[in-house]
């Protein structure tokens, strides 16, 4: 049986990782050291601003360390309500008869 049947989750190796941002941030081949600190710069940026980390609840190192987290973990439980209610409302209109 293999592990995603049974249910195990593979992890990507450190090379996977740099292979799959590689593809989305190098555009060209780096032609100087300014060039090479201009994509390096994104990387880092991409990594500290956009990606989230499952391992702080989903949110970004920069939110964490700037004390957003709680913040960002707030709203995101306000908006679950929210669309859970919604949907309770929907569905309770659905069954009425017109």
């Amino acid at each position: 049986m293999s592990d995603e049947r049974k249910g195990v989750r593979r992890r990507f190796t450190a090379e996977q990782k740099v292979a799959s941002l590689r593809e989305h941030l190098v555009e060209k081949p780096l032609l100087s050291l300014d060039d090479a600190r201009r994509i390096a710069s994104k990387f880092v940026g991409h990594y500290d601003t956009v990606r989230l980390y499952s391992a702080i609840h989903y949110i970004t190192p920069a939110d964490k360390l700037a004390g957003r987290g709680e913040a960002v973990l707030a709203t995101r439980d306000a908006k679950l309500a929210a669309a859970r209610q919604a949907g309770k409302t929907r569905r309770r209109q659905e069954r009425i008869p017109a």
